[in-house]
C-alpha cells in the first residue's frame, strides 16, 4: 500500500474515533461544541469534525518544547 494512502487511512480512524468519543460524551450529558484539530486544514475540514484550527501554534510551542528538553 501506497504510504499516502496509509496516511489517509490514519487520519480517517483518528476523526472517526473522535467523532465516537464527542458523541459518547453528548450521550451521557457532556456537550463539547467545540472540536480542536491540529492545523492540517486540508484533512480538518474534510473530517467535518472540527470546528476550530489552531494554525501556526508549533511555531510557539517548538520553543517551549525545546526549553523542557
Amino acid at each position: 500500500m501506497q504510504p499516502a494512502l496509509l496516511h489517509l487511512e490514519r487520519r480517517q480512524t483518528i476523526a472517526h474515533k473522535a467523532g465516537r468519543t464527542r458523541d459518547l460524551l453528548a450521550r451521557h450529558g457532556i456537550e463539547r461544541p467545540t472540536v480542536t484539530g491540529t492545523g492540517r486544514f486540508e484533512f480538518e475540514t474534510a473530517s467535518g469534525l472540527c470546528t476550530e484550527l489552531q494554525c501556526g501554534s508549533y511555531i510557539f510551542m517548538g520553543a517551549d518544547y525545546g526549553r523542557h528538553l
